[in-house]
């Protein structure tokens, strides 16, 4: 995906993601820029939402495509939180939130 500026690509990445299992809230709430953020609650905020303007989103929708290829590349049929949750501590480390200083201490603590 190039075009990380549309919701639609985020509701894609997070329906493949929750179609293999063990990609909870959990996850979600590591690599979003609001820890207490719910894949629920962000697609719903994505169908009312037609492009994303804010950077943050942006880097959301980066790590979701990160972590969704990264396990296309297992080989696995089904995912688990803890495989899930791997991948998104490598996806945090590969794709930074846009630097603000709040952002930065988020990515520091989550990523070990």
């Amino acid at each position: 995906m190039s075009d990380y500026t549309n919701p639609k690509n985020t509701i894609y990445l997070l329906e493949k993601l929750l179609s293999y299992g063990g990609f909870t809230d959990a996850v979600f709430s590591t690599i979003h820029h609001f820890e207490q953020d719910t894949v629920r609650a962000h697609i719903r905020h994505c169908e009312q939402t037609t492009t994303f303007r804010a950077p943050n989103n942006w880097a959301v929708q980066q790590r979701l495509e990160f972590i969704l290829k990264a396990f296309w590349g297992t080989g696995l049929q089904e995912g688990s939180e803890a495989i899930f949750l791997g991948l998104a501590t490598a996806a945090i480390a590969h794709i930074p939130l846009p630097e603000h200083p709040a952002n930065q201490e988020l990515d520091n603590m989550l990523v070990v």
